[in-house]
């Protein structure tokens, strides 16, 4: 029989948490730690790695799951994993490696001299010893000893210019022969973040992008933690929550954490497709307020065009890049709106998980398959609205 306590509950369905068991990421995390690994083993890498998706897709929990690897193979390195908003400012940047030189800039900012007189202590510097070459100098003496890798979460609220310092000092540290990588994750913004920083972002990076999982992947995302936990679910109940998931990971956990908690008050070590039944509506009450929240971001006509543009597209929901803009464009003259706001509506697009695409590729997706079915959905409820209103006018004239 299963514990009675509720709370170790392997499950997370909170964003920047970890999931209990890292499904369908096996080509990611061996594409990151080619870079970082090399760099924790002090050699020098000829790039740092981007990672971008759509929220909730395992961006943080990929920076957790190598920042746990290093720690637990490369002793020597030092490893930094940050939330962008500590980096608020270019000079952020700057302090941040100061504080990562430690004794060598302590040495290159010693006073020459320490002396008494009627005021008291009196310490004398030499000004030309301390520079930003001094500290470069130092931190690179110290990667060569301590690697240093810094992961940045949320970095597509990164400013421009914070980016920009970011990656020009790892790139200057490495060309003196410190063994320095960074690596920054966010949502698909990021790319454009580095892009406006114009250092050749997507030339002196490494992107991976971070999507939708398969239906195999999504099956051992539940079955796998469930499983570690001497707790099974047949295959019936386990299809029909990787369906109604569509391989987003943060539904998966959400579902992982409804049926787990249905075990434990059940006191059952078997989950069967009636209990799928029992704690789906639990699973759509939450999926929804998280759908409601993006939709109500949108307001006015806006919100009227997105509604327009989910109605035109097909039930997949994907559609060409081009295609999408001239769309927008197209609904944007229907409302009498100036063609100039395309790109705002469609940044919008991309910021609130609506769409997105992997580099290289001119195909959007959805970034949420089911969001684009509670679009669809709130126009049938309002359409239907209107008859009912119409026909009750008729009847009272």
């Amino acid at each position: 029989m299963v514990s009675d306590s509720l709370f170790d509950n392997p499950f997370t369905p909170g964003y920047r948490i970890p999931p209990p068991y890292l499904a369908g990421r096996d080509e990611e995390r061996r594409r990151i730690y080619e870079l970082v690994g090399a760099t924790a083993s002090r050699r020098c890498v000829a790039k740092d790695i981007i990672i971008y998706g759509p929220r909730g897709t395992g961006k943080t929990a990929l920076l957790r799951d190598i920042s746990h690897r290093i720690e637990t193979e490369h002793k020597n390195a030092t490893i930094l994993l940050i939330p962008a908003i500590d980096l608020e400012a270019s000079e952020d940047v700057g302090k941040l490696l100061v504080r990562e030189v430690g004794r060598p800039l302590w040495e290159a900012m010693k006073p020459e001299s320490f002396g008494l007189n009627w005021q008291g202590l009196e310490a004398k510097w030499n000004k030309g010893d301390l520079s930003l070459s001094s500290v470069r100098k130092g931190l690179s003496a110290k990667c060569q000893r301590n690697p240093l890798i810094i992961l940045v979460d949320e970095a597509h609220t990164l400013d421009s210019e914070v980016c920009r310092k970011l990656f020009n000092e790892a790139q200057t540290i490495r060309g003196i022969g410190g063994p320095m990588v960074v690596v920054l994750a966010g949502k698909p913004q990021l790319v454009g973040v580095g892009n406006r920083s114009d250092v050749s972002f997507i030339e002196r990076g490494e992107t991976i992008s971070v999507g939708l999982l398969d239906g195999e992947s999504s099956a051992q995302a539940i079955s796998i933690p469930l499983r570690r936990e001497r707790m099974e679910i047949d295959g019936e109940a386990l299809q029909r929550l990787v369906d109604d998931a569509q391989g987003y990971p943060h539904y998966l956990q959400l579902w992982g954490s409804e049926i787990w908690k249905l075990a434990k008050l059940k006191q059952k070590n078997h989950i069967d497709a009636s209990d799928i039944s029992v704690v789906m509506p639990n699973v759509r009450k939450e999926r929804e307020a998280a759908y409601a929240e993006r939709f109500n971001s949108w307001m006015g006509q806006d919100r009227l065009l997105l509604q327009k543009i989910t109605g035109r597209l097909s039930k997949s929901g994907m559609v060409a890049e081009p295609r999408m803009e001239e769309m927008i464009t197209e609904e944007l003259k229907i409302q009498g709106r100036q063609e100039t706001e395309m790109e705002r509506i469609y940044g919008k697009m991309v910021e609130t998980d609506y769409v997105w695409r992997i580099r290289g590729d001119k195909t959007l997706m959805p970034s949420i398959p089911s969001f684009f079915g509670f679009l669809r959905e709130a126009e049938r409820q309002k359409i239907a609205e209107r008859k009912r209103e119409s026909r009750r006018g008729g009847a009272g004239s």
